[in-house]
């Protein structure tokens, strides 16, 4: 007896189909039709093994499945003789393009959207009390002059928790044990080399006064060639990079600051003179690290940062993915 194989299952699957399949799609109606039980065996992630057999049979000329729509990849038979369900792809196709329109019109969220997701990765990944920073509070001066000094979020780290006692945190400073950061993000809706340049450098000159810079962006070229030159770029200047997505756990330190021991005080203290919310972000930290007030840190005055479902909401309710 001819060995059933998952070539033989696809096949009998999309023959029968009534419009176009997804691979996870066409391995969920094998498993109704109970297909699978013909296979010797599926391996652990079988839905997986169908996409690899159709994206690499695809590749060659001959091949019997077409792609009739994308995001995700919907496959057919090619010599599909069915009227009927020739018509049904041709309305699952326009509806799909009707749809990417209306997602692309959507899409359109704007850079400050970005700021509540940077400010909850910091925390989750850094426990980094962070705050925006509004260039236009700022004194205004000839054009120019403060151009590129004012970085978009700015953060702390506190070496000791909301909890300590009075004792402990006064221990701690007359030890020297303190390990305070100070943290500067300049963020990015989208990272390719057509902006790198540009971004990097303003990233450079907004963090000089923090301990660790970081450039940020939601979205990044996956171009190799870029991220090579964000790899020497760092080892020359120091400056970090995080990647931003649609879900919490998913957003990364694609390359991590270089530490400075001893940041610009001349650039932190223009930025004092220059910026109302600046200023009260290192006032509010000179109060929290005051000892015996461990128990003061505000949180109210830093930025508000999500939990994982609240996260995953607002990037829906913006339309951010």
């Amino acid at each position: 007896m001819k060995k059933y194989t998952l070539r033989n299952l696809v096949d009998e699957v999309l023959i029968n189909a009534q419009e176009a399949l997804s691979y996870k799609e066409i391995w969920e109606k094998a498993l109704i039709k109970r297909l699978d039980k013909k296979l010797n065996s599926h391996g652990k992630t079988p839905s997986y093994s169908v996409s690899a057999l159709l994206c690499n049979d695809i590749k060659k000329e001959n091949s019997k499945y077409i792609i009739i729509s994308k995001n995700p990849n919907r496959y057919q038979m090619k010599d599909r003789k069915n009227r009927s369900t020739q018509v049904l792809i041709s309305k699952q196709i326009q509806t799909g393009s009707q749809e990417d329109q209306k997602n692309n019109k959507k899409s359109e969220f704007n850079e400050i959207d970005l700021h509540l997701l940077l400010v909850s990765f910091v925390w989750y990944k850094f426990k980094i009390y962070s705050k925006t920073i509004d260039a236009n509070k700022s004194d205004k001066k000839e054009k120019g002059q403060n151009e590129w000094i004012h970085p978009d979020i700015v953060g702390i780290y506190f070496p000791f928790g909301d909890d300590y006692e009075p004792q402990t945190l006064k221990l701690t400073t007359n030890l020297a044990c303190p390990s305070y950061k100070l943290y500067s993000f300049e963020l990015k809706k989208k990272l390719s080399f057509s902006n790198l340049r540009e971004s990097y450098f303003q990233a450079i000159s907004n963090s000089s006064w923090a301990n660790e810079g970081y450039l940020v962006a939601f979205e990044i070229d996956n171009k190799t060639d870029l991220l090579d030159e964000l790899k020497r770029l760092n080892t020359a200047f120091g400056i970090g990079v995080i990647k931003l997505r649609g879900q919490l756990e998913d957003c990364e330190v694609m390359i991590s600051a270089k530490y400075k021991e001893s940041p610009d005080i001349d650039t932190l203290n223009l930025l004092v003179k220059n910026n109302p919310d600046f200023k009260n972000f290192i006032e509010n930290i000179n109060e929290d690290i005051g000892a015996g007030k461990s128990s003061r840190i505000m949180k109210t005055y830093y930025e508000k940062f999500f939990d994982k479902q609240q996260y995953e909401e607002y990037c829906k309710s913006k339309n951010i993915k």
